[in-house]
């Protein structure tokens, strides 16, 4: 079988007014705020040198204005997958994190320690969100058959797709997100991420 090399660029939305008071965003479909647009539009032109394929996203209002702007930038058709959509936070939805902290100090801690051993009240579990973000990034690069590929994904997502980019484990998902910069690339072969030891 002949190997395929890809370039899988993931971006980060641009940020909304939530992601700027740092609530917890979760499926809201909020708008890009003036300054996430601006931000974004800055980083992009960083990127002037990339030419894209394909970009992904879900459909929520902060995605689809992303990727209108990634396409705009660095061309590629957009494809709406709506299992792209970020993590469901359930009830601690448009909370702050100190607000999870002080509500919730005990499941709070296990939570940063071990992501994938909380789920958020109401809300979607960290390992079942990562199985559905990989499982349709993996399927649309097999049926898009392209070799240069963008992600526009919410913080929460872009942070899961590193982890299985990058072969950590869930419990790794905070470093992944907190030192995560509004792009990055990886190389794929047959699209699936290097094997890590």
């Amino acid at each position: 079988m002949t190997e395929t090399m890809a370039t899988l660029l993931i971006i980060q939305t641009g940020a909304t007014e939530w992601q700027a008071d740092q609530r917890l965003g979760g499926t809201g479909k909020l708008p890009l705020s003036d300054a996430g647009e601006a931000d974004l539009c800055q980083h992009l032109g960083a990127l002037a040198d990339r030419t894209l394929d394909a970009i992904l996203a879900d459909d929520s209002q902060a995605a689809q204005q992303t990727a209108t702007l990634v396409a705009d930038r660095l061309g590629g058709k957009i494809r709406l997958i709506e299992d792209l959509r970020d993590v469901h936070m359930g009830l601690w939805e448009g909370m702050t994190e100190d607000e999870v902290r002080q509500r919730y100090p005990k499941v709070h801690r296990q939570w940063r320690e071990s992501p994938a051993s909380v789920t958020p009240p109401e809300g979607e579990d960290f390992a079942a969100a990562f199985g559905r973000v990989v499982r349709a990034v993996h399927a649309a690069l097999r049926k898009q058959g392209t070799k240069r590929v963008a992600v526009v994904a919410a913080p929460m997502v872009a942070g899961l797709l590193r982890c299985w980019l990058t072969g950590c484990e869930l419990d790794g998902l905070w470093k992944q997100v907190d030192a995560s910069g509004p792009s990055a690339a990886y190389e794929l072969n047959n699209g699936r991420p290097p094997q890590h030891s």
